[in-house]
């Protein structure tokens, strides 16, 4: 049987073998993140560990792959977590990372993981501390992109709403398109969103699947956010809904 071609966001088992603290151990996938010219010629390729544990989805490096390109479970590429491997040491063929947007996005990171990403400073007027209480208001309001400022800040601060202790948090309008020039309303992008039916679409945003099935955006948010939710997918740290997957799912509940 002629032998694979080993290409950049190729997935395959690897054995990381036995390592304490938090590096990973055992057989799991890895994404192959070198250049293609090193993937046909060198003996070794660069690789990025992958996993089904998904948590602290605040750190850039962690990028979600969710339940796709041949892997069996939700997962996340831990773009912090790089290896050099031998050629031969990469096991099973899994599938390939074959999203332009994705990949777009793992390269970004993987310029930050190695320092080599250029930071334009942050307006003061879009930097908030919040609470777990208070950051929910925003999290939750489909108006606003909120992600944090320095995902490995130690220490918290006072919250600007509020005598809880919170992080510092970037906090900015969805609707304002400033990098392209453009400013839109948010009745002309909801007009936009809503041109296609929502039993035709194969992927629901939460306030999209709220109005499909009547189940408030609290709940949904709740229940994907169980690691084993059967309905979720992850596109970066934005969650949809796969509305034939949830369908199925809410027929077979007693209740909610």
């Amino acid at each position: 049987m002629k032998e694979k071609m080993i290409c950049r966001g190729d997935l395959f088992y690897y054995d990381f073998g036995d390592n304490s603290g938090s590096v990973q151990s055992g057989e799991r996938p890895v994404l192959v993140v070198q250049a293609d010219d090193y993937n046909q010629n060198a003996p070794t390729i660069i690789v990025a560990a992958v996993t089904s544990v998904i948590k602290k989805r605040y750190l850039p490096s962690h990028i979600i792959l969710g339940e796709e390109f041949g892997l069996k479970k939700p997962s996340m590429v831990l773009l912090e977590q790089i290896r050099t491997v031998n050629r031969e040491d990469l096991r099973e063929y899994i599938g390939t990372v074959d999203d332009d947007k994705l990949f777009r996005q793992i390269n970004a990171t993987l310029k930050k993981t190695f320092g080599l990403w250029v930071y334009k400073p942050e307006g003061k007027e879009n930097i908030r501390c919040l609470c777990p209480k208070c950051l929910n208001d925003y999290i939750h309001n489909p108006d606003y992109i909120v992600r944090r400022l320095d995902p490995f800040a130690k220490r918290k601060d006072r919250c600007d709403k509020c005598d809880g202790d919170g992080w510092d948090y970037v906090v900015t309008d969805r609707y304002s398109s400033k990098k392209r020039g453009v400013r839109m309303s948010n009745s002309s992008v909801k007009k936009q969103s809503y041109n296609v039916p929502l039993w035709h679409k194969p992927n629901l945003s939460i306030e999209e699947a709220s109005i499909y099935s009547n189940i408030g955006t609290g709940k949904l948010y709740e229940m994907t956010e169980k690691q084993d939710c059967p309905f979720v997918l992850w596109i970066g740290s934005r969650r949809m809904i796969k509305r034939k997957i949830f369908e199925e799912y809410i027929a077979n509940q007693y209740s909610i």
